[in-house]
């Protein structure tokens, strides 16, 4: 494959279509998304993803380098089992991937490959905490269709490396021209960087938790320019803006964890609590595709189209 012209950063829409999209399943219902593999995670329309997705029931990448020994693995490996998979077989679509738990179950030789998402599932929201592992241990998505910005329901920036940074006002900028609702996570808040696209599905192993979830908070200057059936008080708005010019003053600093913990804990505390969102259900609003979360308010969803007759 080409290489970018620079490194981990394509430098137009063309360059960066030269490589496939990765999606994966987020059944953890993790908040960050996909907090492996960069500091934006985009969460595409459901709809979209069900018409056009095959389902691996595990990460291709491992199997390929565990299994059929396309690349040297890190010293750090996971339990596994490559008989677990049968080849097309062992593929699915949103339509039929119930087979998918088991091959999921048997290749990662644990039986909390199946039992966590279950737990996440049905149990109080952000109740189950997580370990470094269990981030591995997710459907593949792979669209078999261009992905279009016009695909993407809304997007999640990890607070740690982006809030308070001119990459982040990037990001604000980017969702307002986009018309997409911008959601920030604290993620896994562990001391990874993300910078060259580094990823760490190989040394997440070693994070023993427990992560918890259900602490996303909506930015409340990209909600007042929304689309969205809610707006954030003045008071809002000024508190973010108070935090963001915090953290950037601190980063003249090297921050550890904890002061990105205390930062956000600062931030939530100092936030109406209409702007913390939790995630999505099968059954939480009517329209998968127009809504994003939910509030203590209700469904946080996209106006509908006025029709002039």
């Amino acid at each position: 494959m080409k290489p970018f012209q620079e490194h981990a950063h394509p430098t137009s829409m063309a360059e960066a279509r030269e490589r496939s999209a990765y999606f994966l399943l987020n059944s953890l219902r993790v908040d960050e998304g996909s907090p492996l593999y960069g500091d934006v995670s985009v969460v595409l329309l459901p709809s979209f993803a069900r018409r056009v997705s095959v389902l691996s029931p595990f990460d291709s990448g491992s199997w390929s380098g565990l299994c059929n020994h396309s690349f040297v693995t890190p010293n750090t490996s996971y339990a596994h089992n490559c008989s677990a998979f049968s080849g097309r077989g062992g593929l699915g679509t949103f339509q039929a991937f119930d087979h998918l738990f088991e091959i999921n179950e048997r290749y990662w030789a644990k039986p909390e490959a199946f039992l966590q998402p279950l737990a996440r599932l049905l149990g109080p929201e952000g109740s189950t905490g997580l370990v470094g592992e269990n981030f591995v241990q997710y459907f593949e998505v792979l669209p078999t269709a261009r992905v279009e910005f016009t695909h993407v329901k809304f997007i999640i920036a990890a607070f740690p490396s982006l809030f308070g940074t001119d990459r982040g006002e990037r990001v604000q900028r980017w969702c307002r021209r986009n018309g997409l609702m911008l959601v920030w996570s604290l993620g896994l808040n562990v001391g990874f960087t993300t910078d060259h696209g580094m990823p760490h599905f190989w040394d997440v192993q070693k994070q023993r938790g427990p992560f918890y979830s259900n602490q996303r908070l909506m930015d409340p200057g990209v909600l007042r320019t929304s689309s969205l059936n809610a707006t954030a008080a003045a008071e809002d708005v000024a508190a973010f803006s108070a935090a963001w010019q915090l953290l950037a003053s601190e980063r003249r600093r090297h921050l550890e964890p904890a002061d990105f913990n205390r930062l956000w804990a600062s931030l939530t505390a100092n936030l109406s609590h209409s702007l913390q969102i939790a995630p999505l259900r099968a059954a939480s609003c009517a329209d998968l595709d127009r809504c994003i979360g939910v509030t203590r308010l209700g469904c946080l969803c996209k106006k509908e189209a006025a029709v002039v007759v």
